[in-house]
């Protein structure tokens, strides 16, 4: 009968025969090199580098083209509905009308502008002219200023420009949403104000005594308040909310709207760094532009001049009098045409710029308000088409 082992030897065992156990050692925070790992290029550390790309729309003929006939329908339209209209829209003919469309970012402002019903509103417009100017404008420029958007966004995250074949049906399936998106702003700041418009009744009827006014107006600025900044905000809330629209998988007005607002009160300084660098972008190639319009306009003006018409003649410094010297009058059409149409490129560029600007200016702001990347943008799935049949001797063998 052999032995328990005694309790001590049980115990005794070796240093060799005891498992290792590694000893991790804190070596400090590495801030320096955990910054450094995090940029990868130069758009980690200056993301606005992005908006280059969109210049890209500058140069693209086919939505230049659009821009161009949409703008020739559109001022067209206010050509026709001009008697109720003010002079701010109204347009004599069509040289008056480029001449003063000439400055393209002033011409941009009143475009974008003009789908907002607010900015009509306020204008000092008649209820039909305000009418009128709002809805000719959102159903002529809705679907473009969608379709740029989504192209600037595709741009600035680094893809190709999509097919008008796609991106067209795209923008008219959801420009109803985009037209609640102009509409809701308005209605809300409106119905913020119709308390403060009873209430301006009633003290009127009572007379405005003091006891009344003073406290009727602390009432009526906590509610004003909240309206202007729900009004005014929707002067940037509501393009960057169509730029959500049509670059979110969920095309809900609310949430983009909410998106809009968001990017305005949660990263102001952002939104106003990518506004000048926008700016100045525009302002740039819209100057290139200009100049070269203005030597193109000087030399086709060259070209025509001996061919202008002659309507009047007065007679000569000689003493004779018999010699005369033909003055010629002003252009005559197809000069004003061309140099029309040269006067509404370096605007027709601008405008397709600027709205692409608002559609990778978004995708930045959604980038610094909650983290998602600029890469990550949605994109419509492509319906699966059928493989093509087989020929009947394929068939066979």
């Amino acid at each position: 009968m052999t032995d328990a082992p005694s309790h001590s030897e049980s115990h005794d065992e070796s240093p060799a025969q005891k498992p290792s156990v590694a000893v991790e050692t804190h070596a400090g925070h590495d801030l320096e090199g955990s910054m450094l790992d995090r940029v990868r290029q130069w758009t980690d550390l200056l993301p606005w580098i992005r908006l280059v790309n969109v210049l890209r729309l500058a140069g693209s003929p086919v939505w230049l083209l659009i821009v161009t006939v949409v703008s020739l329908i559109w001022g067209g339209g206010l050509w026709i509905f001009g008697g109720p209209l003010s002079p701010w829209f109204s347009i004599g003919d069509a040289s008056s009308w480029v001449g003063s469309a000439a400055e393209p970012l002033s011409w941009f402002c009143t475009v974008t502008g003009s789908i907002n019903p607010l900015v009509l509103c306020f204008a000092g417009f008649s209820w039909l002219a305000w009418l009128t100017a709002w809805i000719w404008t959102s159903l002529c420029w809705t679907t473009p200023m969608l379709a740029l958007a989504r192209q600037g966004a595709l741009l600035t995250a680094g893809r190709p420009i999509e097919s008008i074949s796609r991106i067209v049906p795209l923008a008219l399936q959801r420009t109803p949403q985009a037209w609640l998106v102009m509409v809701t702003p308005a209605v809300c700041t409106g119905i913020l104000l119709v308390p403060v418009a009873a209430v301006a009744w009633l003290v009127s009827i009572a007379g405005d005594p003091l006891w009344l006014s003073a406290p009727a107006a602390v009432l009526c600025l906590l509610v004003l308040i909240p309206a202007g900044i729900l009004g005014m905000g929707s002067l940037v809330a509501v393009p960057s909310a169509m730029a959500a629209i049509i670059n979110e998988p969920s095309a809900d007005p609310l949430d983009s709207l909410s998106r809009g607002y968001e990017n305005l009160f949660r990263r102001p300084l952002h939104l106003v760094a990518y506004l000048l660098i926008g700016f100045f972008v525009v302002t740039v190639v819209s100057w290139l532009v200009g100049i070269v319009a203005t030597g193109t306009g000087q030399m086709a003006a060259g070209v025509i001049e001996p061919f202008a018409i002659v309507t009047n003649a007065v007679p000569s410094s000689d003493p004779s009098g018999l010699n005369v010297e033909p003055i010629a009058v002003e252009p005559n059409r197809f000069a004003g045409v061309i140099l029309a149409g040269l006067k509404l490129l370096p605007v027709v560029i601008a405008f397709a710029l600027s709205w692409g600007l608002i559609g990778g200016i978004y995708l930045l702001l959604r980038r610094d308000c909650g983290g998602q990347e600029v890469e990550d943008l949605w994109a419509p799935s492509v319906p699966a088409t059928s493989l093509p049949e087989l020929p009947s001797a394929a068939k066979s063998e």
